[in-house]
């Protein structure tokens, strides 16, 4: 009888932690820690599964120069501003999703009052979305 309490518990523990593997954050939810922790060939490699997840951010398969677009041949340049970005200690909570956005802003030209507003209400923890 003890055998088999111990073998169910056991099924039921292993059960549990693969479910909890299965959803664990998505990607949006990371922050600078997991990006310190890629390198130079796995940051593209995540860039590429992660539009992949997300799509084009303009919804365009040919977005204007000035649209927001998460594209293959920019991802050297967006890797570069993500690698600024959270070199800046007060940037260290902004979650991937927003610092990728933020990249996006400044290569499209947006107004920096426009970058520093979003920044300003992630901080207060007021960015949801955008």
């Amino acid at each position: 009888m003890k055998t088999g309490l111990k073998l169910a518990i056991l099924i039921c523990a292993f059960g549990l932690m693969n479910n909890v593997y299965a959803f664990g954050l998505p990607e949006d939810l990371l922050s600078k820690s997991y990006w310190d922790n890629l390198d130079a060939k796995t940051k593209p490699v995540f860039l590429m599964g992660y539009r992949h997840g997300v799509g084009l951010i303009s919804g365009n398969p040919e977005p204007k120069s000035r649209s927001l677009a998460l594209r293959a041949k920019d991802f050297p340049k967006i890797i570069e501003k993500l690698d600024t970005f959270y070199s800046n200690k007060e940037n260290e909570h902004v979650h991937i999703r927003l610092a990728i956005h933020i990249a996006l802003m400044e290569m499209t030209g947006k107004p920096k009052a426009e970058i520093d507003a979003l920044l300003k209400k992630s901080h207060q923890g007021l960015c949801t979305g955008f």
